[in-house]
């Protein structure tokens, strides 16, 4: 249930087949309404998922900087909450499942995730889901994503991206107004758009309009500068 093993200091949490569901808070640590976790409870290092999870809520394992064992998540998968994952020392090889339509809000940011891959289906990701992932360096778009929300990427430096011929709508999802591409993509290391897509078109420091008369932003930034 809600906030079953909040701010409770566990190192293992092997959950058992036949979960259906981790509720909102389950095994998060940190203050109310606050980002900042409360070190001293996060002591969770193995997690295991069952397959038959189908929703993961709201910041389930936010703040769990200890983790140590692979994160698989199951394929039957349809939810995934806003700050799942957010602060979580969760790291490797993400699969998301197809189940899912979505990335929601911050749900992987400041994760030790290596790479993604993101099922067709997905229309939307939402603001700060990816953000600053440090050791992100591959992501796998598909063709069906259509909107990239602010901060996605943001500060995930060592992250080559490239971006399929139908995502035309960078915005703010909580504000619901567009961007500047820079609030996307600040701070990767490469942006590359398809060569269908309609809109936009890029180098190896700049997004331009797709005849490129029009110079939107840069997106490298040096983090020790």
């Amino acid at each position: 249930g809600d906030s079953a093993f909040r701010n409770t200091p566990i190192s293992s949490a092997i959950l058992p087949e036949g979960l259906l569901e981790i509720g909102d808070d389950a095994f998060r640590v940190g203050k109310e309404a606050s980002t900042e976790p409360m070190s001293e409870y996060a002591q969770l290092k193995e997690l295991v998922i069952p397959s038959t999870v189908e929703k993961i809520g709201n910041e389930a394992f936010f703040g769990q900087a200890r983790i140590t064992s692979a994160i698989q998540l199951p394929v039957g998968l349809k939810e995934l909450g806003g700050w799942a994952f957010a602060g979580a020392s969760v790291s490797g090889d993400i699969v998301i499942p197809k189940g899912i339509t979505q990335i929601p809000n911050m749900a992987f940011e400041f994760t030790r995730i290596s790479s993604v891959v993101i099922p067709e289906g997905v229309k939307v990701i939402c603001d700060s889901a990816f953000y600053d992932c440090l050791y992100l360096t591959t992501v796998s778009l598909p063709e069906s994503l259509t909107t990239i929300c602010d901060s996605a990427f943001a500060l995930d430096e060592k992250l080559d991206i490239t971006i399929p011929k139908n995502v035309t709508l960078f915005n703010n999802r909580l504000l619901e107004k567009e961007l500047e591409l820079a609030d996307v993509f600040f701070g990767v290391k490469s942006v590359t758009f398809s060569p269908e897509n309609p809109m936009y078109c890029s180098d190896d420091q700049y997004i331009y309009s797709k005849d490129k008369k029009t110079l939107y932003t840069a997106y490298r930034w040096d983090r020790e500068s």
